[in-house]
């Protein structure tokens, strides 16, 4: 290769990588808002299917009906039944807008036929009831049997349920896919990007000879770069969690070989070649705090973890045990009152409260010592609420939203833009949201609302 080609390639080629690195990113963040999508038609169905459940069952249509017949001289039993009648109706119109719109076919003939054969003869009854039957007689006129129609709905309630939860699982595979993908092209351009400043450099040094010696070198190593890089791509889609979890080690290995390197070297490099190393051990620990972030918000995207019954000071207990030493190096000072006990997964827990401090840990001010609160909040009834504030370098108010998006950074010099993300990504798993109240140099307040109990237990009990 000569030497206009080996330039061409040295200005392109990192280029090519980053736009690789963008294109991953924007793939992983179209998965992600299809799946947060899709949750909501799932919460949309659920919620559904518990007001069917509500308008037509024992403590609804159905249960008015009966009691209709049973105390004929109560005559709200009759208005009462009419009215949750008609919510049934609506409910189930809504039930068929929302499956049509997601392409699944529902037969709700059966269980509609039931409930207008059931509506006829609340009129039939009531007509009956003035003639002066009795409610035994009432009752043997209009009982019709409902339990084949019941049991169809319960049956079109799992296989809703099952399509959803196999979509769920498709897009979260793909989103961890995706998420690799960008891991990989963004090493892929730190390697090139190092690359192509040594074929400039040896193309200003060296003679022609050299130049072409070098560039078949460079050209070897490339397309075995790209080799690997496309076998990679081919068993793309097989990667779960574990790819982000297998690349710490050599992400680790790399950074410590590259300062081993620098160590050895020390004095015999020239400025440049030692500048470009250095930039090099900086990537590479770049590299790692990113895969370790990476694999944390991997982690936290599992909505159905284990949640047992905990006390958050407990959980707090050991965050401050293992942020001691940056507590003491900046010489932070933690104010903490007690906090809730609610359902959740410990790990997250813990995940949510470490990144919460270790951020305001970070974003201090210059000679003022950090001061964090930890405290509780009121809440509504059914959640648990608690604030830490920091008195750090706080946040301008145009920035409140994106600090929660993946790889947002609002400063350079610390963090991969995961932590927060992270935390978002952990409250929503519990039914919660995180809010965030601060203004530019006076520090930042984080409160987080989560379910008392798990959302998905109080749903289902809600439909018993």
């Amino acid at each position: 290769m000569n030497s206009r080609n080996l330039r061409t390639l040295a200005h392109f080629l990192p280029g090519l990588t980053w736009a690789a690195s963008i294109a991953a990113m924007v793939f992983a963040a179209l998965l992600w808002s299809r799946l947060e999508r899709l949750e909501r038609i799932a919460n949309d169905l659920t919620d559904t299917f518990v007001e069917i459940g509500m308008a037509a069952g024992y403590s609804g249509f159905i249960h008015n009906f009966k009691n209709m017949i049973l105390r004929p001289g109560e005559a709200q039993y009759y208005d009462s039944a009419v009215e949750d009648y008609r919510r049934l109706l609506v409910q189930l119109d809504r039930l068929t807008d929302i499956t049509s719109a997601q392409g699944v076919e529902i037969d709700l003939v059966d269980f509609r036929d039931t409930m207008a054969q059931y509506r006829a003869n609340l009129d039939l009854a009531r007509a009956a009831q003035a003639e002066g039957l009795g409610p035994r007689e009432v009752d043997d006129i209009v009982r019709i049997p409902d339990s084949a129609a019941t049991h169809d709905l319960r049956k079109l309630h799992e296989q809703i349920g099952l399509i959803l939860r196999s979509r769920e699982r498709a897009l979260k595979q793909g989103l961890i896919s995706a998420l690799a993908g960008l891991i990989l092209s963004m090493t892929a351009a730190s390697v090139s990007a190092f690359l192509a400043r040594h074929i400039y450099a040896r193309l200003d040094l060296a003679r022609h000879e050299d130049l072409l010696r070098q560039a078949r070198g460079h050209a070897h190593r490339q397309s075995v770069l790209v080799a690997e890089l496309e076998r990679i791509n081919q068993e793309q889609a097989e990667f779960t969690y574990a790819i982000s979890h297998d690349l710490k080690s050599p992400a680790n290995t790399a950074n410590m070989l590259t300062r081993a390197l620098a160590e050895d070297l020390e004095g015999r490099l020239d400025e440049e070649t030692a500048s470009m190393l250095t930039d090099l051990e900086d990537v590479t620990a770049r590299m790692g705090r990113l895969i370790e972030d990476t694999l944390t918000y991997s982690v936290s995207l599992g909505t159905y973890s284990d949640r047992t019954e905990l006390a958050l000071d407990d959980v707090l207990d050991d965050v401050l045990s293992d942020l001691r030493p940056a507590i003491e190096a900046t010489g932070a000072r933690i104010d903490r009152a007690t906090l809730p006990r609610l359902c959740a997964d410990r790990a997250q827990a813990y995940r949510l409260l470490l990144n919460l401090v270790d951020n305001a840990l970070k974003y201090t001010r210059p000679e003022v010592p950090p001061i964090i609160r930890i405290r509780p909040v009121t809440a509504p009834e059914a959640e648990v609420a608690f604030a830490v504030s920091d008195n750090g370098i706080g946040i301008p108010a145009e920035h409140h939203e994106r600090i929660f998006r993946l790889f947002a950074r609002l400063h350079t010099a610390a963090g991969s833009g995961l932590g927060l993300a992270v935390c978002k990504r952990i409250v929503a798993a519990h039914g919660g949201r995180i809010e965030v109240t601060s203004s530019e140099g006076v520090g930042a307040i984080f409160t987080v609302f989560l379910q008392r109990s798990p959302q998905r237990q109080a749903i289902a009990a809600a439909a018993a």
